[in-house]
């Protein structure tokens, strides 16, 4: 397996093992920007509308709404902004505080998972190399 690959070979008949993380953003200790909210953040930027990003997200108007709500009203900020639609409808856009909001999760969720299936890797390593020596 390549050096700097994050998942670890085991033994024949056992999984492969890896790390997994969860990032979210907090305000005040309570919970403000989480994998929920990128979602529908990234499906909007994707698809234009609430209504689709809810759908392709697995969730209904009114709960994705609600995440949003939650979090502008922790965040202090507006993540979205809809525009009005004559007949053919209305979109709504990021801000760019939610974009912004939305680069910086993405960016540190991947850092924070990159980082911790490199260290894992090198502590399971360091633990099989100990383990063989100890049994050869």
């Amino acid at each position: 397996m390549h050096k700097h690959a994050y998942r670890t070979e085991t033994p024949r008949n056992h999984p492969a093992m890896g790390v997994r993380s969860k990032v979210w953003f907090v305000v005040d200790n309570g919970h403000a920007f989480g994998s929920g909210l990128a979602r529908i953040l990234e499906n909007i930027n994707n698809y234009g509308t609430l209504r689709q990003a809810a759908r392709h997200a697995g969730m209904s108007y009114r709960y994705a709404w609600n995440i949003i709500r939650s979090a502008e009203k922790h965040l202090s900020v507006e993540l979205i902004a809809p525009q009005p639609g004559g007949s053919g409808g209305g979109h709504t856009v990021l801000t760019g505080m939610g974009l912004g909001l939305l680069s910086a999760y993405q960016k540190l969720n991947q850092e924070v998972a990159e980082f911790a299936n490199r260290r894992f890797h090198d502590m399971y390593s360091t633990a099989k190399t100990s383990h063989e020596k100890v049994n050869p």
